[in-house]
């Protein structure tokens, strides 16, 4: 689990990308 922090910074990432394209 020690790459939890990297999926979560992607995820977070892809939600504000997300946002910003709406």
């Amino acid at each position: 689990m020690k790459s939890m922090p990297f999926i979560i910074f992607y995820l977070k990432h892809q939600i504000l990308s997300g946002q910003y394209t709406d």
